[in-house]
């Protein structure tokens, strides 16, 4: 069963929502990961979107630092706040986006993508 925030021994001040689960697998099965090659990862069950990682690169990519010299990253975060909120991204051959910012997009959420 997957573990919640709260039940994994997660810091109490993470939120416990339906997206945000903690790791449950053991260190030596991670190690073994290197062995994977492109196709078996896919398909594996580490092929998982990595939520807290999206959320953080839309933070930062929203701080107006940020924004003042990129407004595009404005249009492109600002209704897009979940790696399914982005897959059409990764997915659409046609997108406004560059490829090099798909390819962020693939690696952080790589199960929507």
């Amino acid at each position: 069963p997957e573990r919640t925030a709260r039940n994994a021994g997660c810091p109490s001040n993470v939120s416990d929502s339906n997206w945000f689960t903690c790791p449950l697998t053991a260190w030596t099965v991670v190690q073994d990961i290197e062995q994977y090659d492109a196709n078996d990862f896919l398909d594996s069950m580490f092929c998982t979107d990595q939520q807290g990682s999206f959320m953080i690169l839309r933070a930062v990519c929203l701080h107006e630092v940020f924004v003042s010299k990129q407004n595009w990253l404005l249009d492109f975060f600002e209704n897009r706040t979940t790696c399914t909120e982005a897959s059409d991204v990764c997915q659409s051959r046609t997108s406004k986006y560059d490829s090099a910012w798909s390819t962020v997009i693939q690696g952080v959420c790589p199960s929507t993508c």
